[in-house]
């Protein structure tokens, strides 16, 4: 009859809708953990810019978070700030390339072979020119991580300008004494060799 004919219409009507509401609710459900797992995400993220940012601001050594593509400065310590004597807002969008840091651009190239190789860089030396003086001797150390969600590479330079002065001083020294001790001039009756262990039982008198 048209009644049963109706009632079996809408009963499958509303065994479609009711089917599809389970979709519905299934498809949200996957959504909302969808959206938990990247709102974890995000906080996460959060929490390592936060802690990136701390560590910066402590360190005593310059800091320099760079892209890892482009070389673009990223962020810049209150350290390197005092060493290079450039504003962070000044280096922020640029290059130590365009910055003209770089004496030696074999020794970037360098710099850039070693870190492709290895993943990272630990103690390359190099020379910077500065802002306002003569060029300084660095130790760079570099790691590439995520800042944020950007492909970063932090890097922390040393500054052994005075240690390498120093250690040319010491070998300058100790050719000269070379120089000298081979120039001791020979008495009759008495060789170089008994001059000197006479200078030596001398000094420890």
């Amino acid at each position: 009859s048209v009644w049963v004919v109706g009632y079996l219409v809408l009963r499958q009507v509303f065994e479609a809708h009711q089917s599809s509401m389970a979709e519905i609710q299934a498809l949200n459900s996957h959504l909302k953990q969808k959206v938990d797992e990247l709102a974890k995400q995000e906080s996460a993220t959060r929490m390592n810019e936060k802690k990136v940012l701390q560590l910066l601001d402590a360190s005593p050594l310059p800091v320099t978070v760079a892209n890892f593509n482009t070389g673009v400065y990223v962020d810049v310590n209150p350290a390197w700030e005092r060493l290079f004597q450039f504003a962070r807002a000044d280096v922020i969008g640029k290059t130590s390339v365009d910055l003209g840091f770089w004496k030696d651009l074999q020794q970037r190239q360098g710099w850039i072979d070693t870190f492709a190789v290895k993943g990272r860089v630990s103690g390359y030396e190099v020379t910077f020119q500065m802002r306002n003086g003569p060029p300084r001797v660095f130790l760079l150390s570099s790691e590439r991580f995520l800042y944020g969600d950007e492909d970063c590479v932090l890097t922390m330079s040393v500054d052994v300008t005075e240690r390498k002065q120093l250690e040319s001083e010491l070998k300058l020294l100790n050719a000269n004494l070379e120089a000298r001790a081979g120039e001791v001039p020979v008495v009759p009756g008495l060789s170089a060799e008994g001059l000197r262990g006479d200078a030596t039982t001398a000094a420890l008198c």
